[in-house]
């Protein structure tokens, strides 16, 4: 018969065991991201974290970045800031303080008009839906319309109407893929954004602008046409292309199915449209840019690193977007007034390239960067979504991006921008809401997540690989 002394003594020890190893697991974190699930409103989920809540977001608003006591209400897509206890192996989070980083009701941005829909004007003023910066627009006789003109276009005006250019309204023949709309309004429980202010503003090209775009023409040097190796050579930089034909045009074959439909329609003479160029190039490192006159670099370790052909699709659909939206201009012109000195191909390094975020960059250029490019990053993998999308590919297989490239680098560099955990949570939870919002009612049976031609780009990638090392141990001996 067992005494119940040495019975208690055990049980203590279990207790206080599991009571450890609870403690031991749970470790205070600091969270961003979007909501990617509601359970209630004081449960919710930011992708793979499970966020508990004791009290009501509402009460923690005052916290918030976009005004003391201003409720809202969590739904799927809000950006929070979270900071509390993490149970790892549970994969929740006990939230101590919560900051809401959205505002619905003032929602703000720029983008290129990429259809006018339903907008039509009458004596009431504007009305209908408009699409541009990859959101949806309701517009209203309510909306504040109204256009900002280059000076090329109010002497134009001023010689042709003999008067002020002010006095030209704006009509809607003047509204097309080369408008921009800046716009103010409050998201609606669609997603889509009920429009406040909308300003359009025509694309111009200035000098400046026009050189740099010559500046960026690709130039090839074939060390050997056979096998594809040789120099590529953009804005005065120089990379190695990867010698396989065979991904070579893979690559390509897939980047050209991504076109969107409106770009891909213009005739070639068209100024708006771009030429799409895709090239393979030699790197240490996961990389994949675009240039504003459509060059599209991607390295090969991208396909050491991807899963399968919709995630390719969907990161050169992201770079694709870039060029079509003209963020490389819109930083350009975002910075030209201000006392720091950015070159264009600087601030395209640093915009354009996943492997590092501020390459040739000083502190202060950095700092610029992270101010203005997070709106461009979401609006990159908004249009990339549709693209990709509209290609026939699964878009659900957009966050795994993040997931394949932060589990490849996961042993190296910590600094490098794809290993940083808090980033890729952003970014992640960022494309999840977006599937959540716009795709969750989408047959994704039907649509493409991998071929045989990828694993075959792959291992033609591996068997060239091989054939240098051979080549560069014969030439050792």
């Amino acid at each position: 018969m067992l005494h119940k002394g040495p019975i208690r003594h055990w049980l203590l020890i279990a207790v206080l065991t599991f009571l450890l190893s609870n403690l031991c697991l749970a470790n205070q974190i600091k969270l961003r991201g979007h909501v990617t699930a509601v359970h209630s409103s004081t449960s919710f989920e930011m992708d793979e974290y499970k966020i508990n809540d004791d009290t009501s977001l509402a009460e923690k608003s005052g916290k918030s970045r976009v005004g003391p006591g201003k409720p809202l209400s969590l739904r799927i897509g809000l950006e929070l800031e979270v900071k509390g206890d993490y149970n790892r192996a549970m994969g929740e989070v006990k939230a101590q303080e919560i900051k809401i980083l959205s505002d619905d009701e003032n929602v703000a941005g720029t983008g290129l008009v990429e259809n006018k829909a339903s907008l039509k004007k009458d004596d009431r003023g504007w009305s209908g839906t408009l699409i541009a910066d990859g959101e949806i627009f309701t517009v209203t006789p309510d909306t504040v319309i109204t256009v900002k003109r280059s000076k090329t276009e109010r002497k134009q005006l001023r010689s042709v109407n003999e008067a002020s250019d002010e006095s030209v309204p704006l009509s809607l023949e003047e509204i097309g893929l080369d408008t921009f709309a800046h716009y103010a309004g409050a998201r609606q429980p669609d997603d889509s954004i009920l429009a406040k202010r909308i300003e359009f503003e025509q694309d111009t090209v200035d000098a400046d602008e026009a050189a740099a775009r010559k500046a960026e023409a690709a130039r090839l040097d074939y060390s050997d046409s056979q096998t594809g190796a040789g120099k590529l050579t953009i804005d005065e930089t120089e990379r190695d292309m990867f010698p396989c034909p065979e991904a070579q045009e893979y690559l390509t074959k897939v980047g050209m199915s991504l076109v969107p439909s409106y770009q891909r329609e213009l005739p070639d003479s068209d100024p708006l449209k771009i030429q799409f160029r895709f090239f393979l190039i030699d790197t240490d490192t996961v990389v994949a840019g675009a240039y504003p006159n459509g060059i599209v670099v991607v390295s090969a370790h991208v396909f050491d690193v991807l899963d399968n052909e919709a995630q390719l699709a969907f990161m050169l659909s992201h770079e694709m977007a870039r060029a079509v939206e003209k963020q490389a201009w819109r930083f350009y012109r975002y910075r030209r007034g201000e006392r720091v000195t950015i070159s264009l191909a600087g601030a395209a390094a640093g915009m354009f390239t996943y492997g590092a975020a501020s390459l040739g960059t000083n502190v202060a250029e950095r700092r610029v960067v992270a101010d203005f490019s997070r709106q461009l990053e979401t609006q990159a993998d908004r249009a990339g979504l549709a693209y990709m999308f509209a290609a026939g590919y699964d878009p659900r297989q957009a966050p795994e991006v993040w997931r394949a490239i932060a589990r490849s680098r996961a042993d190296h560099d910590k600094r490098v921008f794809w290993s940083n955990p808090a980033q890729n949570l952003t970014r992640r939870s960022y494309l999840e809401a977006e599937l959540n919002l716009r795709y969750a009612k989408e047959d994704s049976s039907t649509l493409e997540k991998n071929t045989p031609e990828f694993k075959s780009a792959a291992d033609a990638i591996k068997s060239a690989r091989q054939r240098g090392k051979s080549k560069a141990k014969k030439e050792m001996r």
